[in-house]
């Protein structure tokens, strides 16, 4: 009898408002063995395309599939753990910030099949960072909390499964390497 053993890959994502420490969280898992980061493909596709409208449905699905493209191509059979940097319910919770419900409408039914992928989301408390805007973060801060409540909202309503980060950068990794036992 030949025995086979499935490689389980886990797959959790730090989601939350524009500067949140997303991205500066993601670097501190760079090029650890076994673990393999997803970066915000969502932000370099707004950097190149500055004149798209961020409320519109045309701009939410260019956005998901991006996310969603980026996500598959990292899938590889020798890491055990994916860092994501957003995921597709990033571009959800934007479409509930900026009232378009339609748009969030659509890109649950389209993409709900994705979000059993995740393990789990940190979602990045924005209390602990300042606002710094920059060319892609022109939202105001009172923006980045009515995204942070979209995404609570939405992680609430669809019973995923989320952990609140708050604390220093190194508070939190401490929090992430914990949950993942490593």
């Amino acid at each position: 009898m030949v025995k086979t053993t499935i490689h389980k890959i886990r797959k959790i994502s730090f989601i939350g408002g524009m500067c949140t420490g997303k991205t500066t969280l993601l670097k501190q898992y760079e090029d650890k063995p076994g673990i393999k980061t997803v970066k915000d493909s969502a932000r370099d596709y707004l950097q190149i395309n500055p004149e798209l409208d961020r409320s519109s449905i045309s701009t939410h699905k260019q956005l998901a599939e991006e996310i969603l493209q980026c996500e598959q191509i990292t899938n590889t059979p020798n890491d055990n753990i994916i860092i994501c940097d957003g995921s597709i319910l990033t571009v959800v919770a934007h479409a509930v910030a900026y009232k378009n419900q339609d748009s969030a409408n659509y890109l649950l039914k389209k993409y709900s099949f994705w979000l059993p992928s995740y393990e789990n989301f940190f979602l990045l408390n924005p209390k602990d960072i300042p606002y710094i805007t920059d060319a892609v973060r022109t939202e105001t801060e009172e923006f980045r909390e009515v995204l942070h409540n979209a995404f609570l909202k939405l992680l609430v309503d669809l019973h995923l499964p989320y952990k609140l980060l708050s604390g220093t950068v190194k508070e939190r990794m401490l929090q992430v390497n914990k949950y993942l036992g490593i």
